[in-house]
């Protein structure tokens, strides 16, 4: 690769770096190392296919290290030095060159990074900055007697013998997989600042229990509380933490753990094999209903077998998740910074966790529900929408990774258009990398095949006024199992709703503390299916539930 096709990300790279670091020096140092990185694998015969985004991810590598440093090495102040309040300068520190002395500010500066804030500021003002009380009431816009009352608490703390603050219970770091409810804002934005952080992520989930105050969450994770501050800042500006009136952090989401899902998944296949008398006639009568359509006669097998797997799979979905809930389609998300309106919840994963318990259940669960994307950048036409859902049996639950996921949601619905109808791809706009991916799609997610030398869209392309006519049979489907079996749904989802800290019971929705009891029902009923024949039982290829929508 060109050295000039990496310095053309420069400017991103910077931007990048001065969003995360406290200095501009430390942001040209982090870019910089960066850009040697990237060099340096190149060097060794490494290909770089996507530079913006191998940058992006070796700068945040190289972020976490550093912050790794600072946290391991803090700067910092002995606290039988400390003197009350005094009207001279007998309160400032001075250590000179005395080893002993020495040592002892070190520990202080260590123990004070430990403090809260409010504490901590007023500490290093007046021992060492040598500001009078009511030059510190004055910065800080505070009565002196406030200082006075901060100074008389940090000096409690530290002398009661606050080096118990880096006492650890030496825990593992856990990791946490999140997901939302809702949709809009920058999402990816928000997720990318924990995602790779296990910082951030620890601390997230240090504070789900019970709210905390800073120094306490600071002592959990054994990092002073001077370099958690701005990360905590960060959490509650995304609305992923939130702080009480006594200035105490919680985390405002709901955490789930693989036990919550592994000991409700028997009871999810029971329920379905009990009550299949229904789901199967309901299955059958929406495959029944897609086939009569008359749009649907230029389709041919492989497509019609998508569409129908798209509806039986919307409705079976629609029961699963809207049926415990009569309000579900009025449930507000809240509107949030950034942009959209969601409710996040996420997974929680212990250090060394054992994740095959998750084999069998993830071959019952639909990976991330249904998904649709819309864009207004196709020719002809007002707009075009992709609705998709991500399964685990004949399918590539994961087909954004097949061309990456920056060229699927920004490039995948024009692209399948224009192949829809006819254009040529060779003095288009798309990436290149997307281009060179066309035969890997072919292969690997059947969005698109060859016929001779021409590629063709493989899924199902109809109207807005056609896909109308799907959506009205997969509700009357759901209207179908709701009368017949939603009163024993109701009732099997009593006592299988997750528990909560008591200060998130108003504020986490019952949908989504059902959703462990709850996230095999649709694929279970989709697999009894096959298993008596009713539906895919057929099918032994690549079969996504993926249709493409016009609108004029």
């Amino acid at each position: 690769m060109e050295i000039s096709l990496l310095l053309q990300h420069y400017d991103y790279l910077s931007r990048l770096a001065a969003a995360k670091m406290n200095s501009r020096h430390e942001a040209e140092d982090i870019v910089s190392d960066t850009m040697l990185a990237a060099l340096e694998y190149i060097h060794r015969g490494g290909i770089i296919e996507h530079p913006r985004t191998f940058l992006a991810n070796t700068l945040m590598h190289k972020y976490n290290d550093w912050l790794r440093r600072q946290y391991r090495q803090p700067e910092v102040i002995n606290l039988d030095l400390l003197t009350d309040v005094g009207v001279d300068d007998s309160h400032l520190l001075s250590f000179g060159d005395n080893e002993e002395f020495a040592a002892e500010a070190s520990e202080l500066r260590r123990q004070l990074n430990y403090l809260a804030k409010n504490i901590r500021e007023v500490l290093v003002g007046y021992y060492f900055a040598g500001r009078s009380v009511s030059d510190i009431a004055a910065v800080l816009g505070i009565p002196e007697g406030t200082v006075k009352s901060r100074l008389s608490s940090g000096r409690s703390q530290l002398k009661k013998g606050l080096s118990k603050m880096n006492t650890t219970d030496n825990r593992i770091p856990a990791k946490l997989h999140f997901s939302y409810g809702g949709g809009g804002g920058d999402n990816a934005l928000r997720e990318s600042m924990v995602e790779r952080d296990l910082i951030a992520q620890n601390l997230i989930i240090l504070a789900y229990d019970q709210p905390l105050a800073l120094p306490e969450l600071a002592r959990r994770i054994g990092i002073p509380t001077v370099y958690i501050e701005a990360i905590v800042e960060r959490l509650i500006y995304w609305e992923l933490m939130a702080k009480t009136d006594g200035e105490r952090y919680y985390t405002d989401f709901l955490i789930l753990t693989p036990e919550d899902y592994v000991s409700r998944f028997d009871g999810q296949l029971d329920f379905v094999r009990e009550n299949f008398d229904v789901v199967g006639d309901v299955i059958s009568s929406i495959v029944h209903k897609v086939d009569e359509l008359d749009f649907v006669s230029s389709f041919g097998s492989r497509k019609l077998k998508k569409l129908e797997r798209y509806a039986v799979t919307r409705a079976l979905q629609n029961f699963e998740l809207f049926a415990q809930n009569e309000a579900r389609y009025k449930l507000d998300y809240p509107q949030r910074r950034g942009g959209g309106a969601w409710i996040m919840h996420a997974r929680k994963f212990e250090a060394g966790h054992d994740y095959s318990c998750y084999d069998e259940i993830g071959s019952y669960m639909i990976q991330g529900g249904h998904r649709s994307n819309r864009s207004s950048s196709c020719e002809g036409v007002k707009s075009v929408s992709l609705y998709e859902f991500d399964l685990p049996m004949w399918d590539n639950p994961r087909r954004f990774n097949v061309c990456g996921d920056d060229n699927y949601f920004n490039y995948i619905i024009p692209m399948l258009w224009d192949i829809y109808c006819g254009r040529s791809l060779t003095d288009s706009d798309y990436p290149n990398s997307l281009i060179e991916s066309i035969p890997d799609l072919i292969e690997h997610t059947a969005l698109l095949t060859r016929d001779g030398d021409k590629v063709i869209v493989d899924i199902p392309v109809m109207s807005r006024v056609e896909y109308n006519e799907i959506d009205g049979i997969v509700k009357a489907a759901y209207n179908s199992l709701n009368t017949q079996i939603g009163a024993k749904y109701r009732n099997f989802l009593k006592g299988s709703m997750v528990s909560v800290p008591p200060h998130l019971e108003a504020s986490v929705p019952h949908m989504f503390r059902y959703m462990p009891a709850t996230n095999c029902i649709a694929m279970s009923s989709v697999r009894e299916a096959c298993d008596r024949k009713i539906h895919l039982h057929d099918v032994d290829y690549c079969c996504p539930a993926v249709v493409l929508v016009y609108d004029l």
